[in-house]
């Protein structure tokens, strides 16, 4: 059983609605789990790009305030961080399929008025969570020519540091969201890894 939150959109719906939407969404779906035929001992929570943010910076909300129980977070080429600062996103700041650029400009959108402040909440930027002790099972993928590969290794690092178990893999020649245009022997690898992942936390 799949549930894709339809959440709003920024920059007509800037943060925190679309977060608030994840987040509720995930509740509704824990709380029609007998009405659904799931068992709510056994949800996991996946995002990709700008929804992997949203799914981290959810994984927290769930932590703060108390449930609903996931056995894993799957984030694929997570957005995380709003400084753009690092080395991928520097050295791949013309990456065909989500630039430096287009990423500056998603994060505007997203933050409004918050963009650019260094005290954003770490639901609204998941990447500046200075406590990240408590979460769920994390499986981070990201390819190694995305604007957003440091990010991602500097975010499971940190997970790490703080006592999650958390499984990391940068994918060679891999750019964003590649699984959307290329066959690639690498892309359908990439693919069948995240397929196993979550049905081992799911089976376990």
């Amino acid at each position: 059983m799949v549930v894709s939150v339809d959440y709003r959109l920024a920059p007509e719906t800037p943060y925190p609605g679309p977060i608030q939407d994840c987040y509720r969404g995930l509740h509704w779906m824990h709380h029609r789990a007998h009405e659904l035929h799931i068992d709510p001992r056994r949800m996991a929570m996946y995002g990709s790009s700008a929804g992997g943010g949203l799914a981290a910076a959810t994984a927290l909300m769930v932590r703060d305030y108390g449930g609903p129980h996931l056995r894993l977070i799957m984030l694929n080429a997570p957005m995380l961080d709003d400084r753009n600062s690092s080395p991928s996103a520097l050295n791949f700041a013309d990456a065909p399929t989500w630039s430096r650029a287009d990423n500056l400009r998603g994060w505007q959108a997203y933050l409004g008025n918050l963009w650019g402040s260094d005290t954003v909440m770490p639901y609204a930027v998941p990447g500046r969570a200075s406590n990240l002790h408590g979460l769920p099972p994390v499986f981070i993928t990201v390819g190694n020519i995305d604007v957003f590969r440091d990010e991602c290794v500097e975010f499971a690092s940190r997970l790490m540091r703080d006592g999650n178990d958390v499984e990391l893999h940068v994918w060679p020649g891999v750019f964003h969201a590649a699984e959307q245009f290329s066959q690639a022997a690498i892309v359908k690898r990439m693919a069948s890894e995240n397929q196993a992942a979550m049905i081992r936390a799911l089976s376990s």
